[in-house]
């Protein structure tokens, strides 16, 4: 498995979308299902700007690497899930069914449902894409999973910049962000589905690695351990369905950019974080249809311990059965990708990407960006 850090604190936040989703807490216990996917979005910008400044060479082929990349990561486990969803409808063992699939096989809405993007896209560009916050994916909440493609879409022409123009990014976001409530529109549909909304939180990320890339030499690795029970906990505390709108909410994003470098260094030496890690994203994808054979689902009551324990497993099986298999070719593609990297000048030599400058220590084996 591709080893990135901070898995304590993203299985942490998976787990948060499931106790929501399934109605087992109420405010006022965990970060609330909304919040917890913008601090997702906060550490992708984070992780993603990491790995294409360090993983990735400034080329097309470079980008068409982490595009397959990406898509090696997401599709496989997503789509295994999507099918066992079908397969225990078609059983009788789950409620819901997957449309295009179930009750009949209609390719546009089956290719929706597979695709995922093409949906997504759809909804964000469409007139009145953002007048409800019903989405057509079964697995509804992945339609986050789908900011996400649309932000690993745009990333490798904007991480690279120069500090000035991503600052400036940024500003520009945080308006977009705010534009809606200055118009009254609906929060839900138009700062949480809408992308350009959304966005901020991304570059927001992409902006922590650069803060990281100052301190990562002189920064105590417990000091990230330290810093976050705290945030965490005043993230519980505020007012969860408030989404930005408010100062509480605007301090806890705020926070919470500013801890990910410092937990990123603190959490990048430890194996049972990485292995934390590995195990949110299937878990975030399949906890919906294990909450459903458990007899509960999403929107409905549900036993916490058989909910968690079945999520649990599944995912384990996701990540034997699918995804260590996969892993394979996705180590391929980041080692050609890393022997592109080796061929850049080393030494003093200097490759300036779009006003950001990519320096190589002598042995390639790191990259930092001058800011």
């Amino acid at each position: 498995m591709e080893a990135l850090p901070m898995g304590t604190l993203r299985l942490y936040l998976a787990v948060c979308v499931f106790l929501w989703h399934c109605w087992i807490v109420d405010y006022k216990h965990v970060v609330g299902a909304g919040p917890a996917v913008f601090c997702f979005f906060i550490m992708s910008g984070f992780l993603i700007s990491l790995t294409l400044m360090e993983g990735y060479p400034h080329s097309a082929s470079g980008t068409l690497r982490f595009y397959a990349n990406r898509a090696l990561r997401l599709f496989p486990s997503y789509l295994t899930v999507l099918f066992v969803s079908a397969l225990t409808y078609a059983l009788g063992i789950a409620p819901f069914r997957v449309p295009g699939i179930n009750g009949g096989f209609h390719i546009l809405q089956a290719i929706d449902q597979i695709t995922v993007l093409p949906g997504v896209l759809w909804l964000n560009l469409s007139p009145g894409a953002a007048t409800s916050s019903v989405t057509p994916l079964m697995i509804g909440w992945y339609y986050t999973v789908g900011l996400e493609m649309i932000f690993y879409a745009l990333a490798p022409f904007f991480v690279r910049w120069k500090l000035s123009n991503l600052i400036l990014l940024f500003i520009c976001c945080v308006i977009l962000h705010f534009v809606p409530y200055m118009l009254g529109l609906p929060d839900r549909q138009w700062q949480y589905d809408f992308f350009p909304s959304t966005a901020v939180f991304f570059v927001a990320g992409a902006l922590a690695y650069r803060l990281y890339l100052a301190i990562r030499d002189t920064t105590n690795r417990f000091v990230g351990w330290i810093l976050l029970p705290g945030i965490l906990g005043y993230g519980a505390l505020h007012e969860s369905n408030a989404y930005t709108n408010d100062f509480a909410s605007v301090v806890m994003y705020a926070a919470f950019t500013l801890l990910v470098p410092f937990l990123f260094i603190a959490s990048q030496r430890s194996p049972i974080d990485k292995f934390l890690g590995d195990i949110s994203y299937p878990f975030y994808i399949v906890h919906g249809l294990a909450a459903e054979l458990v007899g509960g689902g999403i929107g409905r009551q549900t036993n916490i311990v058989a909910g968690l324990s079945l999520s649990f497993a599944l995912s384990l099986l996701l990540i034997l059965v699918v995804e260590h298999p996969v892993e394979r070719l996705r180590k391929s593609i980041r080692a050609r990708s890393t022997s592109e990297l080796n061929k850049l000048p080393t030494s003093n030599d200097t490759v300036r990407i779009r006003g950001a400058v990519l320096t190589r220590d002598l042995g390639g084996d790191r990259a930092s960006v001058g800011l």
